[in-house]
């Protein structure tokens, strides 16, 4: 079997914005979709863990890896540009894709930065609000600015439309914050079959 790559684009201002955030407008990435796996490999390693609704492609993933090593195609063969299309959307999301990523058990580096670094910037804001503006000015300035810039196959992810930076400034923190409440919620409801 080997794994699919898909090329990842925003439509709209909006997407673009979420694109440029997590994955990178026109980068490509080893994913899931437009993998093509033989049913012995299932056979060997298992199939999604049906407890999760999301975060099972994941653990799968890293099982296939340990099993198989990375078998990606040399050019993406998908384009992905699935996006939530509002901040509803998006929040539901991030926040389902939190709680079950501390489910499964993976990325969970990632996991306590998040757990840490919120807990400690509301500590700080609680003790000095000078000293939280400057961290949120800097997380803003990271987050919205500089990562899009490096997840993105151009640092002018936003040439052709203007307005996909303003709204990934606008998004950072709500998707931010969003993440450090699901992943609190993981371990607070944590449940494994």
């Amino acid at each position: 079997g080997a794994l699919g790559k898909c090329l990842f684009y925003g439509r709209d201002s909006f997407t673009k914005a979420l694109c440029a955030l997590t994955n990178g407008v026109g980068q490509a990435g080893t994913t899931l979709p437009g993998a093509l796996i033989n049913r012995k490999v299932f056979s060997e390693i298992g199939f999604f863990p049906e407890y999760l609704r999301s975060a099972e492609d994941l653990v799968w993933r890293e099982k296939f890896t340990e099993s198989y090593g990375e078998l990606t195609p040399e050019k993406a063969v998908i384009s992905y540009s699935t996006y939530p299309e509002n901040i509803i959307q998006v929040l539901k999301k991030w926040f389902t894709y939190s709680k079950n990523t501390v489910w499964a058990g993976v990325s969970l580096k990632q996991v306590m930065v998040y757990i840490i670094y919120f807990s400690a910037l509301l500590l700080i804001i609680a003790i000095n609000h000078k000293i939280a503006i400057i961290i949120i000015f800097l997380h803003y300035l990271g987050r919205g600015i500089i990562d899009p810039i490096r997840r993105s196959k151009s640092p002018l992810w936003f040439k052709t439309d203007l307005f996909a930076p303003i709204l990934a400034l606008n998004l950072v923190l709500w998707i931010d914050l969003t993440k450090y409440l699901g992943f609190l919620y993981g371990f607070i409801t944590f449940r494994k079959s």
